[in-house]
Order: C-alpha cells, then sequence, then structure tokens
C-alpha cells in the first residue's frame, strides 16, 4: 500500500514539487499562529525538497525514471530543469527551518503570513525551472517576484526603511516584467508557438525577432536576480528588510531567478539561428 503511494506520488513529481509549497502557504496561512504555521511550512518545503531530490537523482545519476504522469499544467523536466527544482525546494526546505529564529524580530503576529510568502517563492521558482512553455513560465515567475516583494513590504514593521526597499522592488520589477512580457511575446511570434524545448529544435521563421525576445527575458531575469549592474533594488531590500528578508532573497530568490535564467539560455543556446545572440547576450551580462 505505502510502495503505491510512494510510486503515484513519483510518478507526479514534478506537480507535487510545485504545488506543495502553495498548499503549506495556505494551511500556514490559515492556522495564522507561529509555531503550527511553521511545523506546516517546514513540513510542505520538506516534502518538496525530498521529492526534488529523488526527481532530480533520477535523471542526474541515470536511475530509471519510471512514468511520469501528463499534468494539466504545462510543467515537465529536463536534467537541468529536475537539478532547478531540486535546488530550490532544498534551499527552501532551509530558508523555511531557519526563520523560527527570526520570529522575535518580525513580530510573532506576522510569522505566518512571512513563512506563507516564502513559500510562494519557493512554488513560483520551481514553477519556473519546470516550466514547459513561455506563458506559464511568465506567471511563474511573476508569482515568486510579487510573494518576494510582500515579504520584504511585510519586515518593514520591523523595518522601516524596507518599505523602500519593496517600493523599489515594485518598480524596477514592473520593468522586468514589461521587458519579460514583451520577450515573451517576440518569442512566441518568432517561434510560431510557445514551447521552451522547441528552440533548438524547430526552424526559426523571425530569427532576429527570436534572438531580441531572448535577450530582453534574460535581462529582465537579471534584474529580477539583482545581478550588477541591474541591482539598483538590491542594496534597499537587503540592507533594510532585516536577517529573515536577506536570508529569503539571498538564499532563496536570486537562486530562483538564476536559475530561470539558464533555464531560457539552455533552450535557447544551442538553436542554430538564435544561438549566436543569445550567447552574445550573456557575454554582454557578464561582462558588465
Amino acid at each position: 500500500m505505502i510502495e503505491a503511494y510512494v510510486n503515484l506520488a513519483r510518478a507526479h513529481a514534478p506537480l507535487l514539487i510545485v504545488s506543495l509549497p502553495f498548499l503549506g502557504a495556505a494551511v500556514a496561512f490559515a492556522v495564522n499562529a507561529p509555531r503550527a504555521s511553521w511545523v506546516a511550512a517546514v513540513l510542505a518545503a520538506s516534502l518538496a525538497a525530498v521529492l526534488g531530490a529523488d526527481f532530480c537523482g533520477r535523471f542526474l545519476l541515470g536511475a530509471e525514471r519510471g512514468p511520469l504522469a501528463q499534468e494539466g499544467l504545462a510543467i515537465g523536466a529536463d536534467a537541468l530543469g529536475a537539478f532547478s527544482a531540486a535546488l530550490v525546494a532544498a534551499a527552501a526546505a532551509c530558508v523555511v527551518t531557519s526563520a523560527a529564529a527570526f520570529f522575535q524580530t518580525i513580530g510573532r503576529n506576522s510569522a505566518p503570513f512571512a513563512l506563507a510568502l516564502l513559500l510562494c517563492v519557493s512554488g513560483g521558482w520551481s514553477g519556473a525551472a519546470l516550466a514547459r512553455d513561455f506563458t506559464t513560465f511568465f506567471v511563474f515567475v511573476e508569482i515568486a517576484w510579487l510573494s518576494q516583494v510582500g515579504l520584504v513590504a511585510l519586515l518593514a514593521g520591523a523595518a522601516r526603511g524596507a518599505l523602500n526597499g519593496a517600493q523599489r522592488m515594485l518598480f524596477l520589477g514592473g520593468v522586468a516584467s514589461a521587458l519579460l512580457l514583451i520577450g515573451v511575446g517576440l518569442i512566441e511570434r518568432g517561434l510560431g508557438g510557445g514551447d521552451i524545448a522547441s528552440m533548438a529544435s524547430v526552424r526559426i521563421a523571425l530569427p532576429n525577432t527570436t534572438s531580441l525576445g531572448a535577450a530582453l527575458i534574460i535581462m529582465a531575469l537579471a534584474l529580477k536576480a539583482g545581478l550588477a549592474p541591474l541591482n539598483a533594488w538590491a542594496a534597499a531590500a537587503y540592507g533594510r528588510a532585516g536577517g529573515m528578508g536577506a536570508v529569503a532573497l539571498g538564499g532563496l530568490g536570486v537562486a530562483g531567478a538564476v536559475l530561470a535564467l539558464a533555464h531560457i539560455a539552455a533552450a535557447a543556446s544551442p538553436s542554430p539561428a538564435i544561438g549566436a545572440g543569445v550567447g552574445a547576450a550573456l557575454s554582454a551580462l557578464g561582462m558588465l
């Protein structure tokens, strides 16, 4: 009986890795008691991390992967996606577990909401790592980013300057979201569809349009990750969001954004039509 449930969970691993943090966030929010919310959040994050590690191991260690269920949500995985989702889930488990140390600082009344937002950040970046199409990718990226903004704003009660950081994140994140949405539109126009994995194999009718779209997506994700020089929001957010905010943004937010960037770059780089343009965009970002 137990083995059957385990095999069922493994078959639905991508969906569970994404959905468990959101379920844990809902429970933590509904319970609204610091200790009970923390237990629920740790349980959800730990289960997602265990499933992520198992899912990643089946890809990277050459083990038998077993059947994967076809979900209604446009998520799946390649080796990089499985590794990215496992890394985000493991980081989230560490951050959520350590959050109890900051309850006195942030206020016990705010703790359940902070835990819920942390789990939403984890679910968002995990979904971005496993997304199969650009629309799903965009939605999960924005869920993760807005959850980060909400977390920094929530911490303004303990550090008044954190609200300034949240405002900067909201404004510059809006710019990044516009660039991301335009990039998604350009890529889907150039590809004639929204499948991320197909960039390396299909004939691209509009390579210049698709290259520009990929460059805009890379720039948007670099801004959301706070990579220099696109890090105007980082000083205010990290410096005044308190210890919990710094741990969440640095240990989970940056990792998720960088892995999402790697997800798009790895899918686009092998394409003969746009690979050179994507490589140039990454090189320019590295030189700045």
